[in-house]
């Protein structure tokens, strides 16, 4: 989508990012690890949207596809934050938003 920049880096810990096009209500951060070798990088990798964790994702062998559960949370920056000097290793991530739901249901029959 136009206006979402992804980018990673190291240093104090190893972190990638992306910044959403607008300030989104997030109600989970899917994240599909690599299992060709290293998956258990993933172990201990911090889901943040903004300035809020929404959990620590735990690795367990022969698992592909972790979730973290947001609650809605409202940001414009999703990121993973792995501390020390570890490296993060991933193949997908994917922002799950909150759609907004009908308050009202309207009965069309003729």
């Amino acid at each position: 989508s136009s206006g979402i920049n992804a980018e990673y880096g190291g240093g104090q810990g190893t972190w990638w990012r992306v910044q959403l096009a607008t300030d989104t209500a997030v109600t989970a951060v899917g994240v599909v690890n690599r299992m060709d070798a290293f998956s258990e990088r993933i172990d201990g990798v911090q889901v943040w949207v903004g300035e809020e964790q929404c959990g620590v994702l735990k690795y367990e062998e022969g698992r592909k596809e972790y979730t973290s559960l947001c609650g809605g949370v409202q940001g414009t920056e999703v990121s993973l934050r792995k501390q020390g000097d570890g490296v993060l290793t991933l193949c997908e991530v994917m922002v799950l938003e909150l759609q907004e739901q009908p308050t009202e249901v309207i009965d069309e029959q003729d």
